[in-house]
C-alpha cells in the first residue's frame, strides 16, 4: 500500500481514475471494514485502484483536543482530556494494508480544503486533482465547509459515480466509532473489541518512574504515550507487545491509568503496567499495548496494606485471562 499526503500540491497519477472513499475511519471498525471490502470488490471488478482518503487527526479530535470531556459527571474515572483515541493513523495503516487497499491519502483537518465549499471540493479535489472514477460513502456522509455537502450534492455532478453504502449493524444497532467509545467508557471492553475487530491498542515508550510500584512489591513499567493518555482511567487486563532486537514477545499485564489517588505526592495522569512473571529492565523500549478487559475503576485506599491487597487481586484476575 502506498501512503501519500494530500498536503503536497503534486497529484499522484497512479491513483487517478480510482475507486475512492473518504472519511475519518476512526478505529477502522467492522462497519468501516465492510465498506472497504465493497470498495476493493468494485476496484477489482473494474480493474482500477482503490484509494482511501482519511484525516489525521480526525476532524472531531482536531476540534476536541483542547476540551475536557466527562462522560459521566458522577464518575471521575471517565474523566479524560480530548477524544478517546481508537488507534490513530497507525491502526488505519495496519488494517487497510492487511485488507489490500492500494493507496492511503492522508490529510490534516488544518488543510485549506476543509474550508472549501462542497462544490469547490468536488471540482478542485475530486475531479481536477484526484480525477476519481467512483466514490463510495456511508449514508450520513457530509463534506465541505460547515459540512454542507451531502450525498445529493455528490449525485448532482456527472464527472464520477456515487455509491451509497448502508449502515452495518450489530444486534440491530449501528456500528459506529461513537458507540464503541461509549462502550469503552462504560468499561465494556470485550464488546468494544468485537466491534473494532481487534483490541483497542496504542503505542508508547517506557520511561523511568518514581519506583512506587517496586516499593509495594509490584514493579511497574511507566509508559509515555499520547494514545493511551486519552484512555479512561481505571485498572485493566492488558497485553504488552515488545520487539527488542527483532525478537517479539508478549506479556500479560495489569495496566493502571490514573492519578494514583492513594499516593499523596502523585501528580497528573500516569500510565503504568505490571508484567506478570517478568523481571528485567524495559527502559527506552517502544511497546504496543492492547486493552483486553476492565478490572475496576481507580480507587483511593486508606492504607498501604489495602492498596497492596488490591493490586494482588488485580494481578490474580489478569492471570485468569484466556
Amino acid at each position: 500500500m502506498f501512503v501519500c499526503s494530500l498536503q503536497k500540491n503534486n497529484s499522484h497519477t497512479s491513483f487517478q481514475n480510482a475507486i475512492i472513499t473518504i472519511g475519518n475511519y476512526d478505529g477502522i471498525h467492522l462497519g468501516h471494514q465492510s465498506l472497504i471490502r465493497v470498495l476493493l470488490q468494485i476496484a477489482a471488478e473494474q480493474n482500477k485502484v482503490s484509494l482511501v482518503l482519511t484525516f489525521e487527526p480526525s476532524i472531531q479530535q482536531h476540534f476536541a483536543k483542547t476540551k475536557l470531556i466527562e462522560v459521566n459527571p458522577n464518575n471521575p474515572n471517565n474523566l479524560m482530556s480530548g477524544q478517546l483515541n481508537l488507534g490513530g493513523l497507525r491502526r488505519k495503516f495496519e488494517v487497510l494494508k492487511t485488507m489490500g487497499v492500494d493507496f492511503l491519502a492522508v490529510a490534516s483537518p488544518k488543510h485549506s480544503f476543509i474550508s472549501m465549499s462542497a462544490e469547490n471540493f468536488i471540482s478542485n479535489i475530486l475531479v481536477e486533482r484526484l480525477a476519481i472514477d467512483t466514490i463510495l460513502v456511508g449514508k450520513d456522509f457530509h463534506f465541505g465547509h460547515k459540512r454542507l455537502g451531502t450525498i445529493a450534492t455528490l449525485q448532482q455532478q456527472t464527472k464520477f459515480k456515487t455509491i451509497v453504502f448502508p449502515d452495518t449493524c450489530d444486534s440491530n444497532q449501528r456500528i459506529s466509532s461513537t458507540n464503541i467509545r461509549t462502550l469503552i467508557n462504560m468499561g465494556r471492553i470485550t464488546e468494544a473489541t468485537r466491534l473494532l475487530g481487534s483490541p483497542l491498542s496504542g503505542y508508547g515508550r517506557i520511561v523511568r518512574g518514581l519506583g512506587i510500584g517496586a516499593s509495594l512489591g509490584f514493579p511497574t513499567a511507566n509508559i509515555y504515550s499520547t494514545n493511551l493518555q486519552s484512555w479512561p482511567m481505571g485498572v485493566y487486563i492488558a497485553k504488552m507487545h515488545r520487539n527488542k532486537n527483532n525478537i517479539r514477545t508478549a506479556h500479560l499485564c495489569a495496566l493502571s491509568i490514573g492519578t494514583r489517588p492513594t499516593i499523596a505526592h502523585a501528580v497528573g495522569k500516569v500510565i503504568e503496567a505490571h508484567l506478570l512473571d517478568y523481571s528485567g529492565s524495559l527502559y527506552g523500549e517502544w511497546v504496543h499495548i492492547e486493552m483486553l478487559d476492565k478490572i475496576r475503576d481507580q480507587e483511593r485506599y486508606h492504607t498501604r496494606e489495602a492498596l497492596i491487597s488490591a493490586i494482588a487481586h488485580d494481578c490474580a484476575l489478569v492471570r485468569t485471562w484466556k
